[in-house]
C-alpha cells in the first residue's frame, strides 16, 4: 500500500497525540481566534494507528478546522508500515522547507530525533532534515539544552532566554538552574 489522498472524519484524528509536533508553541492569536502557522491550503499528513489517525503534518491546522466546525477534511494518509522515525523526519523536513526553524523548534526536533538516530547521523542528513548544515558538536549542544525541559524551551521560544544563556545553564547545578529559570519566567517583555 502507498500514501493516499482520502477524506477523513475529524473525529477519527487524535489531535491530542503530538508525538510529531515540533512547534508546540506556534499557535498565535489572530482576529478570528487561534490561527495556526502555515499555508491555508495545507493538506495534512496523517499516520493510521488503531483505526484512528495521528497528525504528522498540519496538526495546528486541523485543530483550527475543527474549531471552525468542519467535520471532514482531505488528507494524505501514510502507509500503515510507515515508521515513527520516517514520520518525524517528514514533519521536520516539511517545516524547515517552509521557513527556517525557530531555535525552539530545532531543539525539539533534535530531541525527538535522538530516539531514532545519533547526532552524527543527524549532522550527515542535516541539509535534508533542517535545510541547513549542522555539525555533530552543535547538535550535541542542542541536545544538552533540550535536557532543560519544556519551561526552558518555552522561555527560549518567547525570546526571554537566549540559546547561549541556556547553554550556560546546562553547566550549572540543578538548584541554581531552577532558580535562574524561575527568575526568567517572571520577566515580562515590554513592547
Amino acid at each position: 500500500m502507498s500514501d493516499t489522498l482520502s477524506t477523513i472524519d475529524l473525529d477519527r484524528i487524535r489531535l491530542s497525540d503530538q508525538r510529531f509536533c515540533i512547534s508546540p508553541f506556534s499557535e498565535t492569536r489572530g482576529q478570528g481566534g487561534l490561527v495556526p502557522e502555515g499555508h491555508p491550503a495545507l493538506v495534512p499528513v496523517l499516520k493510521p494507528e488503531n483505526n484512528d489517525y495521528i497528525p504528522v503534518i498540519g496538526g495546528a491546522w486541523l485543530r483550527h478546522i475543527q474549531r471552525a466546525g468542519q467535520t471532514c477534511i482531505q488528507a494524505i494518509v501514510l502507509d500503515d508500515r510507515t515508521s515513527d522515525c520516517s514520520c518525524l523526519c517528514r514533519a521536520v523536513a516539511f517545516k524547515s522547507m517552509m521557513r527556517p526553524l525557530l531555535i525552539s523548534e530545532l531543539i525539539r526536533s533534535v530531541f525527538l530525533l535522538r530516539a531514532h538516530h545519533d547526532t552524527d547521523w543527524m549532522a550527515g542528513h542535516s541539509s535534508q532534515l533542517f535545510n541547513q548544515a549542522f555539525t555533530p558538536t552543535y547538535l550535541d549542544q542542542i541536545l544538552a539544552v533540550s535536557g532543560l525541559g519544556d519551561p526552558a524551551l518555552c522561555l527560549i521560544h518567547s525570546n526571554r532566554l537566549s540559546f547561549k544563556a541556556a547553554r550556560m545553564l546546562c553547566t550549572m547545578e540543578a538548584g541554581q538552574r531552577e532558580l535562574i529559570l524561575s527568575v526568567f519566567e517572571r520577566i515580562k517583555l515590554s513592547t
